[in-house]
């Protein structure tokens, strides 16, 4: 499948050697304003004043039915359905209001002592482990706790929950065979069966979470519909999960590979927060998004036709030299960070907040109860082969 996936551009997207290193590849285009991949049905947006272009202009959307057809753009309209992440203005910044009345700032700073139980009792279960997975053990169960108990979901459900996430995260690699898309599709309906059940029970039972505050979300005019509701739900496992999990996952990995940060952050405890930012700077848990062009128009000096992909590759943009002096190193004392990895414009990131506050939680319970944690020699990390996001299946530390 990979050479499927490899365009004129020549970016193998789904091959081993990108998905373990996809910078070196990148960095062969970093002069290039854009590329033109055949197998992605567009154009390619490597540096970051294209890629923020793309996220800020107004000549771009989100809905697939606004694409030239395609086997891309109909996998895309098959995910499409009632989702956020695929709408445009005036049904985004409708949607996304209401969901922004549920979804606080003040709810998610009250999820931190939470999410520091959840870290302790993790790392309780390795305590007389001279090695272990930090994935399995740590980044996968804290991830899918923490979004799975803001939602209101059972303890008993939270290993459904991550099963479900981490399948339904395939949807993204264009790649897939008939047989696999056709067991996603049961698994995403047992989910949205799951959550309308629970939409019900809210309905007439509210209570203290995140499902029952949705549920509730209106203003003077509108309120969610139970389609928007689903796919809000679904949306937030799948990004509250996967992506977090890849973003403790990738910090870990970060600080383990330059020991000299490692203590520099031991020492200073006050760089947490910006070690966060380079972290997401470094290495984006999401590599890639996507809009498409409602207008012909020139990017960078190159035509791009109405109904075209264009592809914002926010890996690269993160590692521009234009924006961050020396990108390739990782520096916790870097002044000036501007990524791009929770996106920029009207479709940012929803969760940002609370992927900050559960990296951040995560590395200060794991610097606190591990002060020698290192890789483990024998065992290299493994990294997951989805193209859109960028993480580990597997990373065996010593205590």
């Amino acid at each position: 499948m990979a050479d499927e996936l490899t365009g004129a551009a020549g970016l193998s997207w789904a091959s081993p050697e990108f998905c373990a290193d996809p910078y070196a590849e990148l960095r062969r285009h970093q002069d290039d304003p854009m590329i033109y991949d055949e197998a992605l049905e567009g154009w390619v947006a490597m540096r970051h004043a294209e890629v923020e272009d793309v996220l800020l202009g107004t000549v771009y959307a989100k809905d697939p039915d606004k694409a030239l057809d395609g086997p891309y753009t109909r996998v895309q309209r098959a995910m499409a359905g009632s989702s956020m992440m695929f709408m445009d203005d005036p049904d985004r910044r409708r949607v996304r209001g209401l969901i922004s009345r549920a979804f606080t700032r003040g709810r998610v700073a009250a999820m931190r002592p939470h999410i520091e139980s959840i870290a302790n009792t993790l790392l309780d279960a390795v305590a007389d482990r001279t090695s272990f997975d930090l994935m399995d053990a740590y980044a996968a169960p804290m991830a899918i706790s923490t979004i799975a108990t803001l939602l209101g979901v059972d303890d008993s459900d939270h290993d459904r929950f991550k099963a479900w996430s981490e399948d339904l995260a395939l949807e993204y690699d264009p790649s897939l065979p008939q047989k696999t898309q056709d067991r996603i599709a049961l698994v995403r309906d047992e989910l949205v069966m799951y959550f309308v059940e629970a939409i019900e029970e809210r309905t007439h039972r509210p209570r203290n979470d995140l499902i029952s505050a949705l549920v509730l979300a209106h203003d003077e005019h509108d309120q969610l519909s139970l389609e928007e509701l689903v796919s809000t739900l679904v949306m937030l496992l799948v990004a509250g999960n996967l992506t977090t999990t890849d973003l403790i996952g990738n910090g870990v990995l970060a600080l383990l590979e330059h020991p000299d940060q490692l203590e520099l952050l031991r020492r200073d405890r006050s760089l947490l927060p910006r070690a966060v930012e380079e972290i997401l700077r470094y290495d984006s848990p999401v590599t890639v998004t996507d809009r498409i062009a409602t207008t012909d128009l020139n990017l960078a000096g190159c035509p791009v036709r109405k109904g075209q992909w264009v592809w914002a590759v926010l890996i690269a943009a993160n590692h521009d030299p234009a924006v961050h002096a020396d990108p390739g190193r990782f520096d916790l004392t870097r002044q000036h960070i501007d990524h791009v990895s929770f996106g920029i414009g009207g479709h940012r990131c929803l969760g940002a907040s609370l992927a900050r506050l559960e990296a951040t939680v995560a590395l200060e319970v794991l610097l606190d109860r591990c002060p020698t944690l290192s890789l483990d020699s024998t065992a290299p990390p493994k990294r997951r082969a989805i193209p859109a996001f960028r993480g580990l299946t597997e990373l065996i530390v010593r205590r």
